[in-house]
């Protein structure tokens, strides 16, 4: 008998381009949260995860302590070329906002600088740091 839903398979919101060690951390996150995440790629069209979002994902897991789907979603591109853009939290309570470029914030992180983020509401948080990146 055919069913109507398709079983999930992690590979279909896996960019082709993920590297090793970023398709490593993802399967492991999708092991320890395999529910969460299958109800996270439900709640977005068109879940893409690409390198940015891991690295994203993994620097405020080491430095917030804040398990973040590794997906980036993008809203509407605002003035001088800078995009909103979030990640919710794995849990989808919270979510982490963003007005500088995605390539300027993984830059950033690369460089190993430590990204300023402010509260603006309970379990919404910014990344305030790399201001002046923005407009590169």
């Amino acid at each position: 008998m055919e069913t109507s839903e398709k079983a999930f398979d992690l590979d279909d919101v896996l960019s082709l381009y993920l590297t090793e060690v970023s398709r490593a951390w993802v399967e492991g996150l999708f092991r320890v949260y395999r529910e969460e995440f299958i109800s996270s790629c439900a709640r977005f069209s068109k879940v893409n995860i690409t390198n940015s979002g891991v690295i994203i994902a993994k620097y405020f897991e080491t430095k917030h302590q804040v398990i973040l789907f590794p997906h980036v979603v993008k809203s509407v591109t605002t003035i001088l070329g800078q995009a909103n853009w979030k990640m919710v939290s794995i849990d989808g309570t919270g979510e982490v906002r963003c007005k500088i470029p995605i390539f300027t914030i993984v830059d950033y992180i690369k460089q190993g600088k430590a990204l300023g983020t402010r509260m603006l509401e309970q379990n919404v948080m910014e990344i305030t740091s790399a201001w002046d990146l923005g407009s590169r």
